[in-house]
């Protein structure tokens, strides 16, 4: 599970609880989730691209999971499976204005008669592992990959105003 939809249970936990609802006496069928966010599980899509550019020579091999733990509608499918949620469930991801449109949505559901409760929350929890040193490795890998070639050119310069 990426670390997106793990912030996104216990942001989900705070919801329910802020609630007050009693979830036992509660229609499940009739409470859904809308999951405001700007970009999914972005750990999970460095990971693989990652294990990729390191493995290539493998061929393209990515984990069977690699795009269900990314996709930015997994936490709200997650929080519904964790409470058994039934009602109306997706993610909106409309960049800063994600949780405008879930909070839009939810009140649009609600008044429509489609759900009785929308749990409406929103994440930022996306935070990108890549170390310094990771990027200095790979500027240090491109930069001696672009000296090689510079230095095969000047070779092959010299050799041809030499003939």
């Amino acid at each position: 599970m990426d670390r997106y939809t793990q912030l996104a249970l216990v942001s989900a936990a705070q919801a329910v609880k802020d609630s007050g609802m009693d979830l036992e006496k509660e229609d499940k069928n009739r409470i859904g989730v809308i999951f405001g966010v700007g970009i999914g599980g972005i750990r999970t899509f460095e990971d693989e691209v990652s294990y990729y550019a390191q493995n290539k020579e493998n061929g393209p091999k990515f984990n069977p999971f690699f795009i269900p733990k990314m996709i930015s509608d997994i936490a709200a499918g997650q929080i519904s499976i964790h409470y058994g949620f039934r009602g109306p469930n997706y993610a909106t991801t409309s960049a800063c204005a994600s949780s405008t449109n879930a909070l839009a949505d939810a009140f649009n559901l609600i008044r429509l008669g489609k759900a009785q409760h929308h749990r409406k929350r929103w994440s930022r929890g996306c935070h990108l592992r890549l170390r310094r040193g990771r990027l200095q490795r790979h500027a240090r890998a491109l930069h001696t990959q672009r000296r090689a070639c510079q230095r095969r050119r000047a070779r092959s310069a010299q050799a041809a105003t030499a003939s």
